[in-house]
């Protein structure tokens, strides 16, 4: 009862919810921009933090899902042609599937609360895959040091609606799943919310 009592007053409270996080949801003055991101999809989380995501996270007002970002900024959409699916689709082939965990809530200073992956350096090493392979591309355009792995839970909104939605997902923690494929979103190319333009698998595992 406690939890679907907070889910509503998040409801009731969407029209005071302000900020857009720059990744993933920048806008032109002209309309949506023309985007492209990889990420890992996170759908063992979708049933745990989207009742209250997409009222807190602006980018699922664009259809994202929850997720892992890979790589974002990538190439605007109309340069990824099938050279370059077929040269992501071969990086991805190499690359081994892994189990992951969803360990902690966590924060970037007081403007975001995530859920912290892990193993960490697992997603860490498939954004330095793609950057050693498309170097013209750096993660965030270069703006940080040290990429750090998350699922945006809240953002860039009152402290109050994101303190509660980390305290809501702390409840359904830990969550697990296995990394099997990569997605390619764009958006702005065929209307203003992301689409997946291809999804990559990895390389299975087999049990031992």
């Amino acid at each position: 009862m406690r939890d679907r009592l907070c889910v509503v007053e998040l409801a009731t409270a969407w029209p005071t919810v302000q900020g857009v996080v720059a990744t993933m949801t920048a806008i032109s003055d002209g309309g949506v921009a023309h985007q492209s991101i990889l990420l890992v999809p996170m759908s063992p989380a979708v049933g745990v933090i989207d009742r209250y995501r997409r009222f807190l996270d602006p980018s699922s007002r664009y259809d994202m899902p929850a997720h892992v970002t890979v790589l974002w900024p990538f190439m605007a959409p109309g340069l990824i042609d099938e050279d370059v699916l077929a040269e992501l689709a071969t990086l991805f082939a190499g690359i081994d599937s892994f189990a992951f965990e969803l360990t902690e809530v966590r924060w970037f200073d007081r403007r975001v609360v995530y859920l912290a992956p892990e193993p960490q350096a697992r997603f860490q090493a498939l954004t330095a895959a793609v950057t050693a392979s498309f170097p013209d591309y750096p993660p965030y355009e270069g703006a940080f040091d040290d990429v750090i792995p998350h699922v945006t839970v809240a953002a860039d909104t009152k402290q109050r609606f994101m303190r509660l939605a980390g305290w809501l997902a702390r409840r359904s923690l830990p969550i697990t799943g296995t990394v099997t494929e990569i997605w390619l979103m764009t958006i702005g190319d065929v209307g203003p919310r992301y689409g997946i333009r291809r999804a990559f698998p990895l390389r299975p595992v087999r049990p031992t």
